[in-house]
C-alpha cells in the first residue's frame, strides 16, 4: 500500500514567498467541479465497489466476447480475469484530496484548470466511445452470435444467460467510468511537475547571479544557498514519486498488456468483426500507452531544456565560484529532474527510443493481420 506524504515543503514555501499570487487555489472546494466530483469518487476510495463493478464488466461483457472468438470457456474464463486483476490497479492511485497531492492541484489554478479540461474530455470520448459507439458493434456481430450458437457454450440457458450477463456489464459500466474519471490525473502530475522545476532552476539562476554582491570569494555562501534550495525541491519529488512511480508502473502495465492481448485476439482469424473490433480496442489502449509514456518523460525533456538556458547564460557561468563541470554534474544528479516508473527515471531520450521501436513494432504488425484478414474476406466474397 503506498503511503501519500502529508506535506509539500517546497511549494509551501514557494507560497509563503509569493503571498500576492491571485492564481492559487485554497481548499479543494475551490478545484474545478468535474475534478471535485472525480476526485470525490475513486476506485481506491470505493475499493470493494469497484471491485464488483469491475467483475460485472470484465466476466460479463467478455464472456461472451472471448467465448464467440476462441470459442472456448475456459479460455475466455482466463482472458476476463486477466482484463479484471490488471484494471485493479486503479485501486492503488494515492489520494489527491489531501496532503502533497492535494497541494499539487491547489499550486496553480491555471495549471489545474488545464489539468481538468483534459480529464473532462478523455473521460467524455472514452464514455462516448464505449458506451455509444462499440456496444452496438460487439452485440451485432458478437454478443448475439454467441448467445444463439447452437454449441451453447453456457449451456441450454445459453440465449438468456449471455444477454443477462451482457445487459448488466454494459450498464456496470456507467459506474466503472465514474469511479477511473480520474484515472489519468497521473499523467497530468507532469503539468504541476514541469512548472516546479521551472520555478526552482529559476531560483537557482537568481542565487547565483545575486551571489557576485557577495564579499566572501571561497564559493561557500553560494553553495549553502543552492544546497537549501535543492533540498527543498528534492524531498519534494521523492514524495511524489515515491506515491505516484507504482501506479505509473502498474498503468503501463495494464495498458500494455491489454494492447497486446486485443491484438493477439484480433490474430486468431475470428472473422473480419472480430478482428477490426479487437484491432480498433488494441490501436486505444497502445494510444494510451503512448500518452502515459510521454506524460511521464516532459519532464525531463523541460529540465534539459531549462538546463541549457541555465547553462547558455553567460552571466551565471561567470558568476559561478566552482568550475562548469562540477555544475553541469550537481544538475544531471538531481532527482527533480525526472519522474520514475519501474523504479528508475524515465527520461525523455530513453522514451523516444523505446516508443519509436515498440510504435513501428505495433504499427507494422497492425498493418500485417488486417492485410491477411482483408484478403482473406476478399477471397471469400470476391
Amino acid at each position: 500500500m503506498m503511503t501519500v506524504p502529508e506535506n509539500n515543503n517546497y511549494n509551501e514555501d514557494s507560497r509563503n514567498n509569493n503571498t500576492d499570487n491571485n492564481n492559487e487555489l485554497q481548499g479543494f472546494h475551490d478545484l474545478p467541479k468535474f475534478l471535485q466530483f472525480g476526485l470525490k469518487y475513486t476506485a481506491s476510495r470505493y475499493k470493494k465497489s469497484y471491485i464488483v463493478i469491475q467483475f460485472l464488466v470484465q466476466f460479463g461483457l467478455l464472456i461472451p466476447i472471448f467465448g464467440y472468438m476462441t470459442k472456448s470457456l475456459p479460455f475466455s474464463i482466463i482472458l476476463s480475469g486477466y482484463l479484471f486483476i490488471s484494471n485493479l490497479a486503479q485501486m492503488f492511485a494515492p489520494d489527491f484530496t489531501k496532503g502533497v497531492f492535494l497541494d499539487l492541484l491547489l499550486k496553480d489554478a491555471k495549471i489545474t484548470k488545464r489539468i481538468n479540461d483534459n480529464m473532462y474530455r478523455l473521460c467524455i470520448g472514452s464514455m462516448v466511445t464505449f458506451l455509444l459507439i462499440l456496444p452496438p458493434f460487439f452485440f451485432y456481430y458478437i454478443i448475439i452470435p454467441f448467445a444463439t450458437d447452437p454449441n451453447q457454450m453456457l449451456g441450454p440457458s445459453t440465449f438468456v444467460i449471455t444477454l443477462l450477463m451482457s445487459i448488466i456489464g454494459y450498464i456496470a459500466m456507467i459506474p466503472m467510468f465514474i469511479l477511473t474519471s480520474c484515472q489519468t490525473l497521473i499523467d497530468q502530475v507532469s503539468l504541476v511537475h514541469i512548472s516546479t522545476i521551472k520555478t526552482y532552476l529559476e531560483k537557482v539562476r537568481v542565487i547565483i547571479m545575486n551571489n557576485n554582491n557577495n564579499v566572501e570569494e571561497d564559493g561557500i555562501p553560494l553553495v549553502d544557498k543552492l544546497s537549501k534550495e535543492q533540498e527543498q525541491v528534492e524531498k519534494w519529488i521523492m514524495d511524489i514519486n515515491n506515491g505516484i512511480s507504482l501506479c505509473n508502473t502498474l498503468q503501463l502495465c495494464n495498458y500494455m498488456g491489454g494492447s497486446i492481448l486485443f491484438l493477439v485476439i484480433a490474430d486468431g482469424g475470428y472473422g473480419i468483426g472480430p478482428t477490426v473490433g479487437c484491432a480498433i480496442t488494441s490501436l486505444f489502449a497502445w494510444l494510451m500507452v503512448g500518452n502515459a509514456l510521454y506524460a511521464i518523460a516532459k519532464p525531463n525533456m523541460v529540465w534539459e531544456q531549462q538546463k541549457v538556458l541555465l547553462l547558455n547564460d553567460a552571466k551565471v557561468i561567470l558568476n559561478l565560484k566552482f568550475p562548469k563541470e562540477n555544475f553541469e554534474s550537481w544538475l544531471l544528479l538531481h532527482h527533480i529532474n525526472a519522474s520514475k516508473a519501474f523504479g528508475t527515471k524515465i527520461t525523455f531520450e530513453k522514451m523516444k527510443q523505446t516508443a519509436g521501436v515498440l510504435t513501428s513494432l505495433f504499427g507494422i504488425t497492425l498493418y500485417l493481420l488486417l492485410r491477411h484478414q482483408l484478403r482473406n474476406v476478399w477471397n471469400v466474397f470476391g
